[in-house]
């Protein structure tokens, strides 16, 4: 499982485009983000929006769509290999 673009603190547009790049091929894909952290004096810290979609750079938004377009041409053959995995009590590598 990769929670795509990290869970806490600033996020990085091009560090979100790689994360969802690989877990197009991972069990479990989910785009996720906590736009609150606490700062260096222990405040609360509201980030900037974390859809993809509002992000600036076109590159990193049509990198994710592509990964996410990838995503859904294999999602049958990984939750597939999921189920044989369990059924036949498997390692999935």
């Amino acid at each position: 499982m990769v929670d795509g673009c990290g869970t806490l603190g600033s996020m990085d547009e091009e560090l979100c485009a790689r994360w969802m790049q690989i877990a197009a091929f991972m069990p479990m894909m989910r785009l996720y983000h906590n736009s609150t952290h606490l700062d260096r004096q222990g405040f609360r810290k509201s980030t900037t929006a974390f859809e993809f979609w509002n992000f600036k750079n076109d590159t990193y938004k049509e990198s994710i769509k592509s990964s996410i377009r990838l995503r859904m041409m294999y999602v049958r053959q990984i939750f597939s290999d999921l189920y044989e995995s369990y059924f036949f009590d498997q390692a999935l590598v």
